[in-house]
């Protein structure tokens, strides 16, 4: 189980983020992540739009930002060696670019996309900045599920962008993403009146425990308790920008 990643490879999720519009919301959230999940932050200057970086055990696992007028959701970052030549084949095949490659000082490059079931999400080029710096352990990034009407479609679609293994679930429309060592993140139906989406997971000692922190914090449990493929999950938006986020509890016995 890889933990401290040294190198993330070709549509490998790599990083995730949030804008808030304000200060107050950015503070909040800060205040509520660390609250469940002991997260430290080290929050960077105007220039940076605050980018309030988030660690566990002194590592890097997300960040926030203060941007008004862009949607409050979480973001996952698919890493590339190459940006201008990954954002061309999402629109080469059928999706879209929505946000062109930038520098980002001297850390990387950036892109925003939008895949070809609708699902928006990011690309990062690294150069002093890699990425998450702690994974798969407990209060970290340890899964990524991109939910869709059309599942197939979706794992078709990074198939042929990033060269990567499509691994189908027996009876079911849901897949494994990644290569044929190691998947990375799944493909599933999504809910209804939902727009297709990614959505990041972070692992946890305990469901339970997690649920009756999310009802003192004045979180939104969304599903509560819902097995899935090695344990199970919370899904819960946030009392202050209400942006989803699911929680995962390691069966023991799987």
């Amino acid at each position: 189980m890889m933990s401290h990643p040294e190198k993330f490879s070709d549509g490998q999720p790599c990083w995730i983020d949030i804008a808030t519009p304000d200060a107050e919301k950015r503070t909040a959230l800060v205040t509520f992540l660390t609250e469940l999940f002991g997260w430290t932050f080290v929050v960077g200057g105007p220039e940076m739009a605050y980018y309030s970086m988030a660690h566990a055990n002194g590592r890097p696992v997300g960040a926030i930002s203060e941007m008004a007028g862009v949607p409050s959701n979480w973001t996952t970052y698919l890493a590339t060696a190459d940006i201008n030549k990954s954002a061309a084949s999402f629109s080469q095949n059928g999706g879209a670019v929505l946000r062109e490659p930038m520098q980002v000082m001297d850390l990387g490059q950036m892109a925003v996309v939008k895949d070809a079931v609708g699902a928006v999400v990011g690309l990062w080029q690294a150069e002093k900045f890699m990425g998450f710096g702690i994974v798969q352990e407990m209060n970290t990034p340890t899964w990524f599920d991109l939910q869709s009407d059309d599942p197939k479609r979706a794992g078709s679609f990074y198939r042929d962008v990033f060269g990567l293994t499509v691994k189908s679930m027996p009876d079911s429309d849901s897949a494994m993403i990644g290569t044929p060592d190691q998947q990375w993140f799944s493909v599933s139906p999504k809910q209804p009146n939902v727009p297709s989406c990614w959505n990041p997971v972070i692992q946890v000692d305990s469901i339970s425990r997690i649920a009756t922190e999310l009802e003192r914090l004045g979180a939104t449990i969304l599903m509560n308790d819902m097995p899935v493929p090695g344990g199970m999950v919370v899904v819960f938006a946030d009392p202050v920008v209400h942006a989803p986020l699911i929680c995962f509890e390691v069966d023991a016995h799987s």
